[in-house]
């Protein structure tokens, strides 16, 4: 399994992934609205020789008041193929980006998802990169 940045050949690969994993392309849209509208952070896939089957995507997130602002990364959508779920792809996705993200300065992220599924991920912690 290869974890790497998204390259403009992926992004067909990226939707279907999406529909297939979430059985709708209400996720797919969010992803191109933020892909058009440059508000993707970080795009990462999971690739199984030459075929996607893995998707994380984070985007830029702003907290704090108009005087005092700070930006970080929302976590989210994460998808992988149904054939492939229940094997730490999704983790590990998580684990590469939180890493890469610390390592450029991401002061704190933020999830997009469905609790009950980082809590039986394993990554139930409070994902904070400072």
């Amino acid at each position: 399994m290869n974890i790497r940045k998204e390259q403009p050949e992926d992004i067909a690969a990226i939707r279907g992934l999406n529909i297939a994993a979430f059985g709708r392309p209400q996720e797919a849209n969010l992803i191109e609205i933020l892909r058009t509208n440059g508000g993707i952070w970080l795009s990462l896939v999971a690739a199984n020789e030459d075929q996607i089957v893995g998707h994380i995507l984070y985007s830029r997130v702003t907290a704090g008041s108009v005087a005092k602002k700070i930006d970080g990364a929302g976590l989210g959508p994460m998808a992988v193929l149904p054939e492939y779920q229940r094997r730490g792809i999704g983790a590990k996705l998580i684990e590469f980006g939180t890493t890469h993200l610390k390592q450029g300065g991401c002061p704190f992220i933020v999830v997009l998802g469905h609790a009950e599924y980082y809590r039986g991920s394993g990554s139930d912690r409070r994902v904070k990169t400072g």
